[in-house]
């Protein structure tokens, strides 16, 4: 981790505007390496594993085929800062002076902008990396300049803490609040990191109706022979109501399980909880591999996920993907069938 700090640091550039603060962070090669060691070390990945996270941390940046940016902007105003259209007000600058718009962007920049708001952005790749970002409509100036550095020097902190400020020199700024916003839901500091979250069933409000009044049709009065007994059918009524809230429990229980094994890494245990027609599209092998392949969904559910449930037989469960200082809500909607006395996975 300290090798991916020190290339972040390299690779962020931020300036303040009119009641708002913008920083960028360029992605780099060098972050790459770092950055997945750390995460296989946190998640306990084999090699495999891990080359299937390097290849899915890549594509997800298109560091092959593009200049990757996170911008972030914090909005603190009354006014919402207005960038639309992002893509005419932020460019790529080349050392030669030409200026390359981004080949696309998070549409999220295209919205009046408060409080935190953080996306992607791209452009060309480019082969020298001497270039530069600049930004206009953020107020005070007409445009604002982010530099890169072209290469991480071996002393840079030593550097960075030669020229570094007295107590005296230092000056104090109170960043000023953003506007107030809906509290999120309150979350357990204290849970660890490979315990997942409660599971949350969310429930549609109950409103009261008044029933519609009908004739009542009549009823056949039937003899109750003498051998029946009442105990015995009030026994018989509470056994089958258990058995009711057992196959409610048992299908909450049996993707607890399921995910419990995905967690573990586990793809044999998962396929022996699949229904019989997912079996029917995939053999032992091949869900294997696609277990693999959703390997950053695996590594959000060590960090906790939410399950919501769609109906009686499918079931939502969401994640977070993290991409260094960005986080990404990921999901995945799962079938819940009942095959005799026990509830079964569709894939």
């Amino acid at each position: 981790m300290e090798d991916v700090v020190q290339a972040l640091e390299n690779w962020t550039s931020f300036r303040w505007g009119m009641d708002c603060l913008i920083w960028v962070v360029h992605y780099t090669d060098e972050v790459v390496e770092p950055w997945v060691e750390a995460e296989a070390a946190r998640a306990n990945f084999n090699e495999t594993q891990k080359k299937e996270y390097r290849r899915a941390f890549i594509s997800e940046l298109r560091m092959n085929e593009a200049e990757s940016f996170l911008v972030s902007i914090y909005s603190f105003g009354a006014v919402p800062l207005a960038l639309r259209p992002f893509g005419n007000q932020i460019s790529l600058v080349k050392s030669n002076g030409e200026r390359l718009k981004p080949t696309s962007y998070e549409r999220v920049f295209d919205e009046p902008i408060s409080g935190m708001v953080q996306g992607l952005v791209f452009f060309p790749k480019q082969s020298d990396k001497d270039f530069s970002l600049a930004l206009k409509g953020t107020g005070v100036f007409s445009e604002r300049t982010f530099s890169f550095p072209n290469q991480v020097t071996d002393h840079y902190n030593t550097s960075i803490a030669a020229s570094a400020p007295s107590q005296e020199d230092l000056i104090v700024i109170d960043m000023p609040p953003a506007p107030p916003r809906p509290s999120p839901p309150r979350k357990d500091n204290r849970r660890n990191e490979a315990t997942p979250l409660p599971v949350v069933i969310e429930e549609k409000p109950r409103t009261e109706t008044i029933p519609e009044i009908r004739s009542v049709p009549e009823i056949e009065i039937i003899p109750v022979s003498a051998d029946f007994n009442v105990a015995e059918q009030m026994a018989n009524d509470r056994k089958n109501s258990q058995e009711r809230d057992n196959l409610y429990i048992s299908r909450e229980k049996t993707l607890q399980n399921f995910i419990n094994s995905w967690i573990a890494n586990d793809a044999p245990a998962m396929y022996a909880m699949l229904s019989d027609e997912s079996r029917k599209l995939y053999s032992p092998e091949s869900f294997e591999r696609e277990v693999r392949r959703l390997t950053d969904f695996r590594r959000g559910l060590l960090s906790g996920y939410r399950i919501d449930w769609l109906g009686e037989e499918r079931a939502k469960v969401t994640t977070t993907k993290k991409l260094l200082v960005m986080r990404t809500l990921i999901n995945k909607t799962l079938g819940v069938v009942r095959m005799g006395r026990e509830w079964r996975i569709v894939w």
